[in-house]
């Protein structure tokens, strides 16, 4: 079976049965996929929009499609995830592992273990970066809603955010395995390498915080984070 490669249209470049596709992604349909004029393109708006597409020029500006089909999706339970800062690349892998398996919003925060310790302008190219990546994973995985990367919050900031939710699940060796969620507000927490210190530990359980097992092993952050959201949408699944 031939594996079905997607691409990604703004909502908003879509105009009755014609849609316009951004010159980025217009570049690598031409230029990397080697897609031509009168082929068939599949496209993901990131708002539940499944669209299959004849390609109908490009140029300079970009690339125009003729919709052919088009399918809205309903959402299902999508968890939100806050994880904390690691290391630029466990951090895309942790990222584009959350965005396949489909989380509401991805929330990264510092804490007291956290390596990096940048801000201002780092931290937007950092979570432009996180996006871009949430985008590619998505097209990867077909997965046609695109999570939210929030502005990187500290541990202050997090404690706050948990305030609205009807959920709270903390990533935690010593904790229980997770047996239900999904109803209202859902999130899931994950901490650095390193893990988090016992004062923040004591701070999350406070604010809501359930800390659950992911089994006996000692996991790296990355992968953490995807079998947390994992637990949690199996167990949430019919809630």
């Amino acid at each position: 079976m031939t594996h079905r490669r997607y691409f990604h249209i703004r909502k908003e470049n879509i105009r009755g049965k014609y849609g316009f596709i951004e010159p980025g992604e217009a570049r690598h349909i031409r230029s990397v996929c080697r897609m031509e004029k009168g082929d068939t393109v599949h496209l993901l708006d990131g708002v539940g929009g499944v669209y299959r597409a004849e390609l109908l020029e490009f140029s300079p500006s970009g690339g125009r499609v003729l919709l052919q089909e088009s399918v809205t999706r309903k959402k299902g339970f999508s968890p939100d995830m806050a994880i904390a800062l690691i290391k630029a690349g466990r951090m895309d892998a942790a990222v584009e592992k959350c965005a396949e398996i489909g989380t509401g919003s991805i929330i990264p925060f510092a804490c007291a273990r956290t390596v990096w310790r940048g801000g201002g302008g780092s931290a937007g190219k950092k979570r432009e970066r996180l996006r871009r990546k949430v985008i590619a994973a998505c097209k990867q995985s077909g997965n046609p809603f695109f999570p939210e990367v929030e502005p990187v919050i500290d541990m202050n900031g997090l404690l706050k955010k948990l305030s609205g939710y009807d959920q709270v699940y903390l990533a935690d060796r010593r904790g229980r395995r997770v047996s239900a969620a999904g109803k209202g507000r859902v999130i899931g927490v994950v901490g650095p390498e390193g893990g988090l210190s016992a004062d923040e530990v004591e701070k999350l359980v406070s604010a809501g915080g359930i800390p659950v097992s992911l089994g006996e092993n000692r996991l790296r952050a990355e992968t953490a984070a995807a079998c947390l959201l994992f637990c949690l949408k199996a167990a949430g699944g019919s809630g």
